[in-house]
């Protein structure tokens, strides 16, 4: 029994995504480091309490480490006492006691759709990589997608037939989603795939959407582009995520269903959906002089 077991559970039984798996490990290799005991010798019954477990973040928590990072090792801890007992080495989870650290909740930072519209309307199309920031930037912000998913679409998870455009999308875990294209941005696919395969003509096959001359497009170039190209919006972060978060926003804002957001975005929970109902400060105004019977003026 070694950790590299607790790795495959969590690729091919849980399914989690290569970052989680490698936080995970990280995690469990330095609470390991901290007890001085093995993971085998951790996983026998009663060798941890979950008074242990707090003492440790506890102590994390004074040494500055932030919530969101005590969180995932709380529930670190969860996964690998919960493949003990699959395996049987142990017949309680002591971590499923530790309460999970409080995450600050943060508004999402958004560039406004008057920013990203006008860029889409001017932005130059003279050369095959302004037609991919164009081409990228209206993908992540019209259907909300992660940088890294739009990144491993391939012309094979798109359908384009008679009765409207789809496309395939691979999340987070590898759960997949299928998506509608809206009929302009399906046209505009077709248009930069035709640009794309007269420029790029030896793409390896299922042809990536998004390609440089060798390949699929790099996480660094795509966040570079994106970076630049919202440089003069009112984002305070200029990434691929603010686009999602847009997205999000507009939709909502425009009285989307936030079960249908939540599909679209390809969140598991409805709860990181609602963080984008949330209200500016004018449009807070407007809803409390509309409807607040002390905001209204005297005759």
């Amino acid at each position: 029994m070694s950790l590299t077991d607790f790795e495959r559970y969590l690729r091919l039984e849980m399914n989690r995504s290569r970052h989680t798996v490698e936080a995970y490990l990280r995690d469990v290799s330095q609470y390991c480091a901290w007890t001085g005991s093995s993971p085998e010798a951790l996983l026998a019954d009663h060798a941890v309490e979950p008074n242990d477990i707090r003492d440790w973040i506890g102590t994390l928590a004074m040494q500055g480490e932030k919530p969101a990072s005590l969180r995932r090792k709380t529930q670190s801890l969860r996964a690998f006492f919960r493949w003990g007992m699959t395996i049987g080495l142990c017949h309680a989870n002591p971590a499923a006691d530790v309460v999970l650290a409080k995450l600050p909740r943060h508004l999402p930072d958004i560039a406004k759709v008057s920013e990203i519209e006008e860029i889409i309307a001017t932005h130059p199309t003279d050369n095959i990589h302004d037609l991919r920031v164009l081409m990228a930037l209206k993908m992540l912000y019209t259907l909300g997608l992660r940088q890294a998913e739009l990144l491993s679409v391939t012309d094979a998870d798109i359908r384009q037939g008679a009765g409207g455009a789809e496309i395939r999308i691979t999340g987070k875990g590898n759960k997949e989603r299928i998506l509608p294209l809206p009929p302009q941005l399906a046209e505009d696919i077709r248009q930069w795939q035709r640009e794309r395969d007269r420029h790029y003509d030896a793409l390896p096959e299922p042809k990536p959407l998004l390609a440089a001359r060798h390949g699929a497009l790099s996480k660094g170039t795509l966040y570079t582009d994106i970076h630049n190209v919202l440089a003069g919006t009112s984002a305070a972060r200029k990434s691929p995520h603010i686009l999602r978060h847009s997205c999000a926003t507009a939709l909502l804002n425009n009285g989307a269903n936030i079960d249908a957001v939540r599909q679209l975005l390809g969140h598991a929970s409805l709860a990181t959906t609602q963080i984008y109902t949330h209200l500016s400060p004018r449009e807070l105004r407007l809803a409390y002089n509309h409807a607040h019977p002390r905001a209204k003026s005297e005759d």
